[in-house]
């Protein structure tokens, strides 16, 4: 991972927040990876379920127009590609000790 001067910011902020003793910047850190990973989990579960709603009743509902096919379609390939998303941004969180040991500044 590079390392950008928003996320210098961001470490040296966290840092000064807990006074310059690192393990209490780390637990933050640690806080704050974990509730995004916690949200993540979330929408690929509500993704989830809207992909098992349309197996089950989308059939039903794409019989009746075609406006109605088009629609089903439409939001099956949002719900997979924002689930796509969150797998490949949020879903691989790095060690943050990994982050810690690459620079202390």
């Amino acid at each position: 991972m590079q390392i950008t001067p928003a996320i210098q910011a961001e470490a040296k902020t966290i840092l000064e927040l807990c006074q310059g003793d690192l393990m209490a910047a780390l637990k933050v850190a640690e806080s704050q990876l974990n509730i995004v990973y916690t949200r993540a989990q979330v929408l690929m579960s509500l993704a989830g379920m809207v992909v098992t709603v349309t197996g089950f009743s989308g059939r039903l509902i794409a019989g009746s127009s075609s406006a109605a096919q088009l629609f089903i379609v439409a939001g099956l390939l949002v719900s997979l590609s924002s689930a796509a998303w969150v797998f490949r941004r949020v879903m691989r969180v790095q060690w943050v000790t990994s982050l810690a040991s690459q620079d202390r500044e």
